[in-house]
């Protein structure tokens, strides 16, 4: 049987954020704040907060060279008293002129221990209470909000650097919490009072920058976008600037991609009792045809990332053969055998044979085969000197045994072996208690068979409700029946036999 696959190929929509920033073809961000501690009005901005210990932040060239922010426990060098507990601050106003979130970039140098000496950046209002912590206190107990939630974070989550090896570079970014207000930027200097690697912290080169928010989404051919009140129909990088609840501006980059609606062409080919389904439900194949057919289908489905794929089927239906006329009924006697399928077969029941068409498709052929029985009946009959009994077209009236084959109504034989015997005179007028139903459950036909009887007798067929379905006459001495009850329904019935002086009933099952 010839069969058909198709497969289409999706592709899936992706949306998210990025902490990148750009203009229409190229992402950049936005300066907010610089420093490199070589402008001497811009090193007065610098405010410092200390600890009762001896290290402390200073502005200054501790090497004759550059000038840095640098923790030092004499203002001269780089040195720091690693066995004095200190918390130093150092912090600069400055004012966020955009929603974006914050990005920090500085070099560094960092000595320290561990979680025990470290440096920490944080962002903090501008009404801010600098409360410092205990010196003694470990970094995870340096948990004021201020300090945890707004706390630039670097290398492994950690909020705080502690060692480096030699000059760094480091960039960190957060949510900017505090828009379009002044804000103050501070580092943290925190040791306690064990050991230590110098130099202690000095940092150099600080920027801070708004990072615009980049959208990365699509949408389907012919259709279009709608970004900031404008739309736009075409793949592409937008941006726009968009003003938040309290003024502040916050510039936003779209990545748009237009996906193409997809057009496919298949051609398939199958057989009229195969199914071939479309998107809506609609089945196709299963068709009872002649000759070969083709259609041409329009099927509209939906990718993953939501656009139509439209697909063009050109489909053939090629025919095959399961009708009526490929269907038979055949009836044999009890011992014969019928040739089907290349199988003698001599049970009833019903059988198939599958052939190929010159399409290469199933014409299935069926077969319900009936094997009728084959009766053998032995009676023995008195009767009267002078009377005759008959068995089918046979008449006898001397005693002895005969044998006749008879024709049932299934056109098999029934062979009937009658032992006669001729008497004086016969006073028993009684029906016999010897009645035989045979076969009992029956399909199509049954025969009574019983001891005759001078007299005429009848045969009632009544239903379980009480009806006579069937009325049948028997002449005197008739001993055997051959009953039709194809036209009634399955089902148990009562068989009454009766004549002038007695009656009797028997079960009957029709399957």
């Amino acid at each position: 049987m010839k069969r058909a696959k198709f497969i289409i190929m999706l592709w899936s929509l992706v949306v998210f954020v990025t902490n990148l920033n750009a203009t229409n073809d190229t992402i950049t961000c936005t300066g907010i704040y610089s420093c490199d501690f070589e402008t001497e009005t811009e090193n007065t901005q610098w405010k410092f907060k200390h600890s009762t210990g001896k290290n402390k932040w200073t502005i200054g060239s501790y090497d004759n060279s550059n000038t840095c922010l640098y923790v030092s426990e004499n203002a001269q060098d780089t040195t720091y008293g690693k066995k004095s507990a200190s918390i130093t601050l150092a912090y600069r106003k400055i004012t966020l002129s955009t929603d974006d979130s914050l990005q920090i970039e500085f070099d560094a140098i960092v000595g320290g221990e561990g979680n025990k000496d470290y440096l920490k950046i944080i962002v903090v209002p501008e009404d801010f209470d600098f409360k410092l912590p205990s010196p003694s206190a470990s970094n995870l107990e340096f948990v004021d909000a201020y300090y945890k939630d707004n706390c630039f974070v670097f290398e492994n989550d950690k909020g705080y650097v502690s060692e480096t090896k030699g000059k760094e570079h480091f960039t960190s970014v957060i949510k900017n919490n505090f828009s379009c207000l002044d804000v103050y930027l501070v580092f943290i200097w925190r040791n306690d009072n064990s050991a230590g690697t110098m130099p202690g912290a000095i940092i150099d080169n600080i920027s801070i920058k708004g990072i615009p928010t980049l959208l990365k989404d699509s949408v389907c051919e012919g259709n279009t976008y709608t970004f900031n009140s404008k739309e736009y129909s075409q793949s592409g990088l937008y941006c726009d600037t968009l003003s938040g609840a309290n003024g502040c501006d916050s510039i936003v980059y779209l990545d748009l991609t237009v996906n193409s609606v997809l057009y496919t062409t298949v051609d398939i080919e199958i057989c009229s009792n195969q199914s071939f389904i479309t998107s809506d439900g609609t089945d196709y194949g299963k068709q009872l045809i002649e000759n070969k057919v083709s259609k041409v289908i329009y099927d509209t489905l939906q990718t993953i990332n939501g656009c139509d794929s439209i697909v063009t089927y050109n489909l053939t239906l090629l025919p095959s053969s399961f009708t009526a006329e490929n269907t038979q009924t055949i009836e044999i006697c009890e011992g014969e055998t019928y040739l089907f399928a290349q199988k003698e077969l001599t049970q009833s029941g019903e059988y198939f044979d599958t052939l190929q068409n010159v399409f290469g498709c199933d014409s299935i052929i069926a077969l319900t085969l009936v094997v009728n029985p084959v009766y053998h009946k032995d009676t023995t009959v008195s009767i009267e000197k002078g009377s005759s009994y008959s068995v089918g077209e046979s008449v006898y009236t001397e005693s002895g045994k005969y044998i006749d084959t008879l024709t049932a109504i299934s056109s098999c034989d029934s062979i009937v072996t009658t032992d006669l015997k001729v008497v004086s005179s016969l006073e028993n007028t009684e029906i016999q208690k010897e009645i035989t139903i045979f076969p009992n459950p029956a399909t199509s036909v049954f025969e009574i068979i019983m001891q005759p009887s001078a007299n005429k007798r009848v045969i009632l067929l009544v239903n379980s409700l009480g009806i006579t379905v069937k009325n049948i006459k028997m002449s005197a001495n008739q001993e055997e029946i051959m009953i039709d009850v194809n036209d009634l329904p399955r089902g148990v019935y009562n068989v009454k036999i009766e004549d002038k002086d007695n009656s009797m009933t028997e079960k009957l099952i029709l399957k």
